[in-house]
């Protein structure tokens, strides 16, 4: 399901550009007198682009990307047009095809530099609901996907697993596939998926919450990602408050499920930076690869010497890829903190500062959603209690009466004492009768 919190960012963000640039102020009613018009000036531009608004606004999406599609595909300058054919393509669920267009949209020069930004950020997010939409598509055409040839010299790396009673240290499984992603990046040979594309497809799958991966497993998710080899690795040992670590790594043919390089390193927690280049450093001799004296050299980089604050850094990418942004902005804030000269965290600290403003993400609201009805469950049950006790201390035998209506009466009945009875809110009770307490006299 398509975010709705993006479609006002980009629209809000443009219609104020200050370059020429005006949103046609057409609503749903104005339809009718469009299509007339256009009976007599069918390839009109302007009579295309505000029709396409108009049916854009009216929630008829593929008629807004068909008549757009004219005027709006690049390399065509109608820059209204190709905003809306962009938001057409993304309510319709076609996130490839809108975020070209986006994307087409940060090259005009009738952007200012936060508009330009903004038109960014909505691609990222816009990336993200693409990147999950292909993870289901590919698990749902998986004998499809697994008789094609991988592409070649195409590389994932997997989230690592953490096997360790330190939960603290959890989050480096992503923190290490992010490193490896980056110094494998600089091997020309080597084609590396991104990172958030494979935690994409590892989601759709549930494989962190069953262990991960074995070479099958590996095997047949490179398959889906047509990758040629996947890497995949664990950590072991650091117990809290204990110095050792211990990393793994397997790389595994995804045409066989045959091992093709293994590296493993250990050393203490704080040398964690050396054993990763340790790690890729070995599996890039066993893949046979020579490296060139400037890939050694970019490889050897480090983004950062600090271990706080790279955890901060790996929780930051935990709650990123949650669609937690305010949450990830500020773990991203913590490591960038903890060491200024962490740009890559300062950087990831600003972007997802940007996508927390257009709104919450997902995530977050499906979370909130999931609070507030468990909230609710919470009050009605302490009400029923609240009411049946009181019932009970008036009248034991009527009290008990309610409560058996309430487990084994009529399926009308009881349905209607459960609503009496869960109300949280009186203006919201069904009224089901009239109680009439008689006390007679002495």
């Amino acid at each position: 399901m398509r975010n709705r919190g993006l479609i006002p960012l980009t629209v809000l963000a443009l219609s104020a550009c200050g370059a020429g640039v005006e949103i046609p102020p057409v609503t749903p009613e104005d339809i009718p007198s469009l299509e007339a018009a256009r009976t007599v000036k069918p390839r009109d531009p302007q009579l295309l682009t505000e029709l396409g608004v108009a049916y854009f606004r009216d929630g008829r999406y593929d008629a807004a990307r068909t008549t757009l599609r004219p005027v709006g595909t690049p390399p065509t300058d109608n820059f209204v047009a190709t905003l809306y054919l962009a938001l057409a393509h993304e309510e319709l669920a076609q996130y490839d095809s809108a975020r070209v267009l986006l994307q087409d949209l940060q090259t005009r020069s009738e952007l200012s530099d936060a508009e330009r930004d903004a038109v960014a950020d909505h691609v990222e997010r816009l990336t993200r609901l693409e990147l999950r939409e292909a993870a289901r598509q590919a698990v749902a055409q998986e004998s499809a996907l697994s008789v094609l040839d991988p592409l070649p010299n195409t590389i994932a790396v997997f989230p690592w697993t953490y096997q360790g009673p330190d939960s603290s240290l959890k989050p480096l499984e992503r923190g290490l596939a992010h490193l490896i992603v980056t110094d494998l990046g600089q091997v020309s040979q080597l084609r590396v998926l991104e990172r958030t594309r494979v935690q994409a497809l590892v989601d759709e799958l549930a494989l962190a919450d069953s262990g991960r991966v074995d070479p099958g497993s590996a095997a047949r998710s490179g398959r889906l990602l047509r990758a040629a080899t996947v890497v995949h690795g664990t950590l072991q040992g650091a117990p809290a408050g204990g110095e050792e670590l211990r990393l793994d790594a397997t790389a595994v043919t995804t045409t066989s499920g045959q091992i093709v390089a293994t590296a493993e390193a250990d050393d203490r927690l704080q040398r964690l930076f050396d054993l990763e280049k340790a790690v890729v450093l070995q599996l890039i001799a066993d893949l046979g690869i020579t490296l060139t004296a400037a890939e050694r050299e970019a490889i050897s980089d480090r983004p950062t010497a600090d271990l706080q604050a790279f955890l901060a850094f790996s929780r930051g990418l935990v709650r990123e890829d949650a669609g937690l942004y305010r949450a990830a902005e500020a773990e991203f804030g913590a490591a960038a903190s903890l060491e200024p000269s962490f740009l890559v965290a300062a950087s990831r600290r600003d972007r997802a500062g940007r996508l927390a403003a257009t709104g919450p993400g997902p995530e977050e609201r499906l979370a909130a959603d999931l609070q507030g009805s468990t909230d609710r469950v919470r009050r009605q049950s302490q009400t029923r209690t609240a009411l049946l006790t009181s019932v009970r201390r008036t009248n034991p035998s009527k009290g008990g009466r309610i409560e058996r209506l309430t487990r084994l009466g009529a399926p009308d009945k009881r349905r209607g004492i459960q609503e009496a009875l869960l109300a949280d809110d009186p203006r919201d009770a069904v009224r089901i009768g009239d109680i009439i307490i008689v006390i007679p006299r002495p």
